[in-house]
């Protein structure tokens, strides 16, 4: 897995997320926080930048730093318990 270290490269993915789910910005502001295809660009932006929970949450929309940590932790954990793995992709949280 490669390291995306810069906030560039993490718009890019985000604007990449956002086309394949034929989403605009006003999606991700109009959408729940708890949605969970925003749920799944927060995991995959965790998993695949440098980024931290804070900017995250800022940039999806999806609350406090606080409250995004606890479903980020929550979606990470579904997805090894479930035996998905880190390199695996689910339907609900992964893409």
């Amino acid at each position: 897995m490669a390291w995306l270290l810069s906030p560039y490269s993490s718009e890019r993915m985000i604007a990449a997320e956002l086309r394949r789910l034929g989403w605009s910005e006003r999606d991700l502001a109009i959408r729940r926080k708890n949605d969970p295809d925003k749920l799944a660009i927060a995991v995959r932006l965790r998993r695949e930048t440098t980024l931290s929970i804070k900017t995250i949450a800022a940039r999806v929309l999806m609350g406090t730093s606080n409250t995004a940590n606890a479903r980020l932790h929550r979606a990470m954990k579904e997805l090894v318990t479930s035996g998905s793995g880190q390199g695996a992709k689910t339907k609900e949280y992964m893409v």
